[in-house]
């Protein structure tokens, strides 16, 4: 039986060698696509290496930006220290200032209290016996007081008189301001220690009316010469060259300083005011409408408007506890006094304190 021929496959080389290239060119291509895989997945890795590189490179400036932001910070907490142990140095100084300052207005302040009245001075206990006599008369209806007899009482009776002040103060143009009790242990003073006590035997005697019924009349007088003219109750010397003037309103008795205008040197009167002046605010009006005299005899100046009308400008005050100061002579509601500033020393330490504590926060 003839033997059957064994059928190839379609499409498949008629001879092995043909059939081995196809298998060669097959892996080929094969080949071909996994390295162009492998290149192409190179190239990605490639360009993610880069991109890595690039944003390693970004992180590293911020790194190093993070790092030099550290060290200033670093630096300036160093230097906060070192500011905040200065703050707080400067702030304890500067408040033991202030506290000192404050203890020196309070002597100030103590020392125009005691001295606004001779009542309480021993040293004063003869001359306020010879005040009754020579300068208060207390008949119906008015309860007198007459001025030149305050001055009479001392010059004539005990002999006080002007005396020069060589030492400094700030206040009063190279001259102390002399407590009672020194004004009587020196036998007198200058024309502000004369103020001052003037007022104060004046106060006495007012006191002694605000006793009685009567209304309060000032008596005093108008000079209308050069002569010294001395009026006492007791002992009434009068000079043909003068007047006798009175008022019921003004009552209330103010050393009030002052000079004028190309003077070298100022001087100090007495005001007396129809209100009593309780603040720096009430200065400059109630003065306004004062009766000016001469505590050195107790004679009427002017009034206040007609002084200052004359060029004559008045800086310095003194109250019954307090004194106050003028800054600008051109500034009529420029007075201040030691209470104000006081008060401003109590409020800037409470600034400073507000200012240090946020600070330290």
């Amino acid at each position: 039986m003839p033997k059957k021929k064994s059928k190839k496959p379609k499409g498949w080389f008629k001879d092995r060698k043909n059939q081995i290239i196809a298998l060669l060119c097959a892996f080929s291509l094969v080949a071909v696509y996994i390295v162009i895989m492998k290149i192409n997945e190179i190239n990605a890795l490639s360009e993610s290496k880069n991109n890595l590189a690039d944003e390693f490179t970004v992180l590293q400036a911020e790194f190093g930006n993070l790092n030099e932001s550290y060290y200033n910070l670093f630096n300036v907490m160093i230097s906060q220290e070192q500011t905040i142990e200065e703050l707080q140095e400067s702030y304890y100084n500067l408040i033991n200032d202030y506290s000192d300052f404050e203890i020196k207005i309070q002597e100030q302040l103590e020392l125009f209290s005691n001295n606004s009245n001779v009542l309480n001075h021993t040293l004063y206990t003869n001359i306020m016996n010879k005040l009754k006599s020579s300068a208060f008369k207390n008949t119906e209806p008015f309860c007198n007081i007459r001025l030149q007899g305050i001055y009479f009482a001392d010059n004539h009776y005990y002999n006080l008189e002007y005396l020069d002040d060589p030492e400094s103060n700030e206040y009063f143009g190279g001259n102390s301001l002399f407590s009672l009790d020194d004004f009587y242990e020196r036998g007198g003073g200058d024309c502000e220690d004369w103020a001052l006590v003037f007022t104060a035997q004046y106060n006495y005697l007012k006191n002694m009316c605000a006793e009685s019924d009567y209304e309060i009349r000032i008596n005093s007088f108008i000079s209308e010469g050069t002569s010294d003219v001395q009026i006492a109750y007791d002992e009434t010397w009068i000079y043909l060259d003068s007047s006798e003037t009175s008022w019921t309103d003004y009552v209330y008795a103010y050393p009030l300083c002052g000079f004028h205008s190309g003077d070298e040197y100022g001087h100090c009167w007495v005001a007396f005011t129809k209100e009593e002046i309780t603040s720096s605010q009430d200065i400059s009006r109630i003065i306004s409408d004062s009766m000016i005299v001469e505590p050195q005899g107790g004679d009427f100046v002017s009034t206040y408007e007609d002084a200052f009308e004359q060029g004559l400008k008045f800086y310095i005050i003194i109250l019954p506890d307090d004194m106050g100061y003028k800054q600008d002579l051109d500034n009529s509601s420029s007075w201040k006094t030691y209470q104000d500033y006081s008060e401003n020393i109590q409020k800037s330490k409470l600034n400073l304190n507000k200012i240090y504590e946020s600070f330290k926060s």
